[in-house]
Order: C-alpha cells, then sequence, then structure tokens
C-alpha cells in the first residue's frame, strides 16, 4: 500500500444545501439543454405516434380490431364493444347493402322458434370462406386508394362486415373501409353472392337485393385530429423529467467527487481557509490583498512556501498577484512556489526553509482526499500547514 491510498480513507462529506443550489446554479445551462433535448423527444414521439396512427395501415386494422371486440370481448372489459357501425372509425367509409330473404316453407311453419337458427343461416351464408375468398382475390386485382394496404384477405373482408336484421326478412349489412371504392365492391358482390348462393339452401325460398350498395359514411377524406392535450401532458412530462433526472444524475456527482468547493470542506480537514479567491478577475484583487494582508501580519513569516494540492492547480495568479502586495506592503516576505507532491518530492524539502506552508486548491477540481494527503505528508518534516487558499471559486 502507498502512501497516497494510506490518506485516502473515507470520510463523511458536511454537505451545505446553499452550495449544493448554487452547484446547481452552475450548471444551470446543462440542467435546461437536456430538459429541452428531452421535451423536444417527448414532442417527436407524439408527432411520430401521430402519424403512425394515421396511417391508413393502422386505421384499417382499428376497423377489424373493432369489430372483432364486438364479438368476442376481451374478459376484463366491462362494457361490450360497439362495431364500427355503431361507433365509427376515424377516416374509414362505411358502405351499406340490404337484401330480402323468403325463407322455405319448413322456416315458415316454424317460424316462432326458428327464426334465430334462419338469421344465423343467413349470416353464415353471407360470410361464407370460398365467397369472401374470391371477392378478396377479385378486389386485390383492382387499383384503390388504399396505400397503406395493398391486399387484403378472405378473414380481413368477414370482420369488415357488419350485419343486422330489419324484421324477419330483410338483412341489412354494411362494409366499413379505408376506400369508398373498394368498400362499395366488396358490398356489391356480397349481394350478388348472397343472393346466388341462397338459391340451393333449403332454409331459404328466394333472396332479392333490396338496396344497392350506397355510401352511409365517408371519412376517408378527413385529416386526423391532433390531440393537443397529450402533446401538452408529455411535454410537461419530458421537461419536468429530463430536469429531474439531470438534477439527480448532477447531484450524485457532487457527492461522488467529493471536491472541495466550500470553507466548511477545508475547516472539515483541520485546515485554515485564508483566501477565497474568486473565478471572475474584477472581483480577485480584493480577495489578493485580504491573502497578503493575513501573510503580512505574521510577522515571523520570511519565507512563505505555495504548495498546489494536485498536479491541476495552477500557481501564477496568486503567485504573481499576492507577491506585487507583499513587495508594496514591505513586509520582507518571500513567495516559494513548489510543485504538487504526486509528481516532486520538491515541496517536502523546500519546507525545510520556510516559515510557513500554504496549500493551494482548486475549487470543483481538488478532492478532498487530495487535500488531506498534501497536509499529512507536509506535517512529516514537522512543519504545520498556515492555511488554505481556494482559488477559480464561482461563488
Amino acid at each position: 500500500m502507498n502512501d497516497y491510498t494510506a490518506y485516502t480513507e473515507e470520510k463523511d462529506r458536511k454537505i451545505e444545501v446553499s452550495q449544493v443550489f448554487l452547484y446547481f446554479w452552475d450548471h444551470i445551462v446543462l440542467i435546461l439543454v437536456i430538459s429541452l433535448l428531452t421535451t423536444l423527444a417527448a414532442c417527436g414521439y407524439i408527432v411520430f405516434d401521430h402519424i403512425s396512427k394515421s396511417s391508413q395501415s393502422v386505421t384499417f386494422n382499428n376497423i377489424l380490431k373493432q369489430n372483432k371486440l364486438s364479438v368476442y370481448p376481451e374478459s376484463d372489459k366491462s362494457d361490450k364493444v360497439l362495431s364500427t357501425e355503431e361507433d365509427v372509425i376515424d377516416r374509414s367509409c362505411i358502405v351499406k347493402s340490404v337484401v330480402s330473404v323468403e325463407y322455405s316453407n319448413y322456416a315458415k311453419e316454424n317460424l316462432k322458434d326458428m327464426i334465430s337458427r334462419y338469421q344465423k343461416e343467413a349470416v353464415s351464408v353471407l360470410k361464407s370462406g370460398k365467397t369472401l375468398a374470391s371477392i378478396a382475390k377479385e378486389v386485390n386485382s383492382n387499383d384503390y386508394s388504399d396505400k397503406g394496404v395493398k391486399n387484403i384477405s378472405a378473414d380481413n373482408i368477414k370482420w369488415m362486415i357488419n350485419t343486422s336484421f330489419s324484421g324477419t326478412n330483410t338483412l341489412s349489412f354494411s362494409v366499413t373501409d379505408i376506400s369508398v371504392d373498394r368498400a362499395s365492391d366488396i358490398a356489391s358482390m356480397l349481394s350478388e353472392a348472397f343472393v346466388k348462393n341462397t338459391q340451393p339452401n333449403e332454409a331459404f325460398q328466394s333472396s332479392k337485393i333490396v338496396d344497392t350498395a350506397s355510401v352511409f359514411y365517408d371519412g376517408t377524406g378527413k385529416s386526423a385530429s391532433f390531440d393537443i392535450n397529450r402533446l401538452v401532458k408529455f411535454v410537461i412530462i419530458g421537461f419536468f423529467g429530463g430536469f429531474i433526472v439531470v438534477v439527480i444524475i448532477l447531484l450524485a456527482v457532487y457527492l461522488i467527487s467529493d471536491k472541495v468547493r466550500t470553507s466548511s470542506d477545508i475547516e472539515y480537514l483541520d485546515f485554515k481557509s485564508i483566501a477565497r479567491i474568486p473565478k471572475v478577475k474584477e472581483k480577485q484583487k480584493v480577495e489578493y490583498k485580504r491573502f497578503a494582508c493575513t501573510v503580512a501580519l505574521k510577522k515571523d513569516i520570511k519565507k512563505l512556501l505555495i504548495v498546489p494540492a494536485d498536479n491541476k492547480t495552477k500557481l501564477d495568479g496568486i503567485l504573481e498577484n499576492t507577491g506585487n502586495i507583499l513587495s508594496d506592503l514591505n513586509c520582507g516576505t518571500e513567495l516559494i512556489a513548489a510543485r504538487d507532491l504526486y509528481t516532486s518530492a520538491d515541496a517536502l524539502m523546500d519546507s525545510q526553509n520556510a516559515d510557513a506552508v500554504v496549500i493551494v486548491a482548486t475549487y470543483g477540481v481538488t478532492s478532498m482526499k487530495q487535500l488531506e494527503f498534501t497536509k499529512k505528508e507536509i506535517e512529516k518534516t514537522g512543519r504545520e500547514v498556515f492555511g488554505v487558499a481556494l482559488v477559480l471559486c464561482k461563488h
């Protein structure tokens, strides 16, 4: 174990709430930028989701899904889902057709008891797989305006149809689609196929088309409505979500980094804070003068050794400015610069000829462990550290 490791034991950090807020204020631009980026990401998601849900393929799939749920509701739904004929899908169209059925004599004799059975029979004729497959093949060979769905299957057509009976003999059905032309063709073909297929069925005596395919509803030309409330909600979530995340990350960095930022950090290591040199040059003159006067009051200090706490801390500013002020005060104090103790042992040698030692730490750069290590190394020589000067303070 080397000396540095020996002096880097964990210490409890004394945190000043005001300093934490000032730390966040130093990073306010970063916080706002990330918050704005997450807001833009949230907006982008809403726009992308809107475009995706506005596509014809999505509309077509919603038609199939809603009609399936109207027949087979999901177990966790308390209310029955309405069919597309009763609850229109946005940007879809509905084409209706009506056929009339004349039941066979057998059906008439048992009409009261058999009506439900024969109505189901009529629907089965309308939705027979062979018929739907033939219609699907024909409509797929045509060119419609449904760019999102180029091909449909017999099963698709089955779930595009809604059926209802008016009385006992009239069967109404509708076709919900994303193309009026295709829906009209499907409805017409279904009517013709129904009349044709009921002829050999023993349940029906005859059937005929009462109303040809006609457009009941056309919303295909409508643009998808944009949910402003949802956008606002996601903007708020995006902004504050990003804000909270970056604040948490910065706080974690603040706690983990263990950097020297306050006088209490310095005093916690049994140091005396003798100078806080601000980063703003216009405010440095007063602090340099305060530091020089503190040194000048110690009449017995003729040689003052200045030691950086780490290899990133620069001494140029404090040596030049403090040295000039000490010269003006005619106190006879000489400043001696040393290198940090991690790269050179000169400071330990120079301390033998110095009357006092001042350690210089850089705000937000020097760690408390580095500062403590430097202190202990100097104390090995029998010298006490006069104090610590913290440079480039932001506040």
